[in-house]
């Protein structure tokens, strides 16, 4: 445990947020996500929510200002059946307030696996609503100071 930081991040999944780069792409996905299926480094939230895991991820990596979008989410395909969207509302709350002004976009189940290709890491949880599956890109870590922490003598 560490003093300061959301006990649900834990080692691994704070060593992976780390190796991610300003604009590398983080998911946080349901139980259904197919996860391993796309080869990127998972690290799975075993007693949570995706709502949750957002607040956890969301306390130590700020958004992308530059990013098109600072968020994106899986939604219906056209035609599909209608789905209780309670928790992709409550997922998506956590996401704005996170986000600020910064826009965010659904993006069709089908077309959600080919973005989410290009994703640093998938942050896998137990919740198993349906599409609550969703993509934060990560911004820069600004130096409190604006002074560079490293340089010359």
């Amino acid at each position: 445990m560490l003093h300061g930081i959301n006990p649900l991040l834990h080692g691994d999944v704070l060593r992976l947020l780390d190796g991610a780069g300003h604009g590398n792409g983080i998911i946080v996905a349901d139980g259904n996500f197919p996860a391993r299926a796309l080869g990127l480094p998972v690290v799975v939230m075993s007693t949570t929510d995706v709502a949750a895991a957002i607040r956890a991820t969301a306390s130590v990596t700020p958004p992308d200002g530059h990013a098109e979008y600072a968020y994106r989410w899986m939604s219906p395909d056209p035609g599909a059946p209608a789905f209780d969207d309670t928790r992709q509302n409550e997922a998506l709350a956590e996401l704005r307030a996170w986000a600020g002004t910064m826009p965010g976009a659904p993006v069709a189940r089908s077309a959600f696996y080919d973005v989410a290709r290009s994703c640093a890491l998938v942050i896998q949880t137990i919740d198993h609503s349906p599409y609550c599956d969703f993509i934060l890109v990560k911004g820069v870590v600004v130096p409190a100071s604006a002074q560079p922490v490293c340089g010359g003598d």
